[in-house]
């Protein structure tokens, strides 16, 4: 009695997104199950099963609004690759995103409602210290301007330098 939905699995940082084809019924439970032998970013097939379900809203374009802003290193300069998660209190509802090139994002199709937003630097700039996790309201036909600010890490070396000599 499964309803087999198409669309595309895609793995992110911190777990992986499925974005059907098509919209999903309203008001509809569904199950979503990942089986072993898929790959995952790295190339390397999952040895587990991963399953979990949930219902869709009563109506998927009652209440719906966006988030946009920037990503940036704190001195101005664009963060490209950040990844953006969205959630709220109880998981149930997610999205996520990747700045672009100039470090702009765009989070679409969010239900009315309280969620919380956290970032994680790109792989390529790790010394990064991440912005605080942020707390948003979403609001039927909203666009919430909403931008974050790595910090950077500062290291300090201290020492003497020896020659093989001594």
């Amino acid at each position: 009695n499964s309803l087999i939905v198409p669309g595309k699995l895609q793995f992110l940082l911190n777990g992986f997104e499925f974005i059907p084809d098509a919209p999903l019924k309203t008001n509809q439970p569904y199950t979503w199950r990942v089986t072993p032998g898929i790959k995952d970013k790295a190339g390397n097939r999952t040895g587990y099963e991963n399953s979990g379900s949930f219902t869709t809203a009563a109506s998927a374009t009652a209440g719906v609004g966006s988030i946009s802003g920037t990503v940036t290193d704190g001195k101005g300069n664009a963060i490209p690759s950040a990844y953006l998660n969205l959630s709220n209190s109880s998981y149930t509802f997610w999205r996520s995103a990747t700045s672009d090139a100039k470090g702009a994002y765009q989070l679409s199709d969010i239900l009315e409602g309280r969620y919380k937003i956290s970032v994680s630097s790109p792989p390529s700039q790790t010394s990064l210290i991440p912005p605080p996790e942020v707390s948003v309201d979403i609001k039927k036909d909203q666009t919430l301007k909403q931008d974050f600010a790595f910090l950077a890490s500062t290291k300090t070396v201290r020492g003497t330098v020896k020659t093989a000599k001594g």
